[in-house]
């Protein structure tokens, strides 16, 4: 009878070589350039952080975050931030917090080409009508739907970046 086959070991192994290859990127990256990292205080760029620790232990990145706070209460933002400072002291990096006007970034032109009905019926994300609404009602002042059209914008560049290019 062959051998049956161990999808969970079969996982392990690819997680394993995933890790392999990101720790030796890492340990390349680190090994002869000042380095930071945006530290969100999500898993992600926790993990990488740590990494970042683990390869270099005497030498401290310094982290960057994006503090939304002055815009009011946006989404998670405080939490975020509360969050974010605490891995930072509990990894014991620097961290450096950027304000963030939502105001500056939201230039009319820029969200006219970014969030443009054509690109977002092609990208099929996102309803352009809906998204319209949107800008235009926070551009009247009727809603605060800055940190929405943000991260809006922030998807189509990205997807524009990584997945067009």
């Amino acid at each position: 009878m062959p051998p049956k086959h161990d999808v969970g070991s079969a996982q392990r192994r690819r997680r394993a070589v995933h890790l392999y290859v990101l720790h030796r990127w890492i340990s390349w990256e680190v090994s002869f350039i000042a380095f930071g990292a945006y530290l969100s205080g999500g898993l992600d760029s926790t993990a990488i952080v740590a990494m970042m620790m683990g390869v270099a232990p005497e030498r401290r990145p310094t982290c960057f975050t994006i503090d939304f706070a002055a815009n009011g209460n946006l989404d998670d933002s405080p939490q975020d931030l509360l969050c974010t400072r605490r891995i930072a002291r509990r990894l014991g990096v620097n961290l450096i917090e950027v304000q963030m006007e939502l105001s500056a970034i939201l230039r009319r032109s820029m969200v006219e080409d970014t969030l443009a009905p054509d690109a977002l019926r092609r990208r099929s994300f996102f309803n352009p009508a809906a998204v319209r609404r949107l800008v235009d009602q926070n551009r009247e002042g009727e809603v605060d739907g800055s940190y929405t059209i943000f991260v809006l914008m922030c998807v189509e560049l990205w997807c524009r970046h990584f997945v067009d290019a």
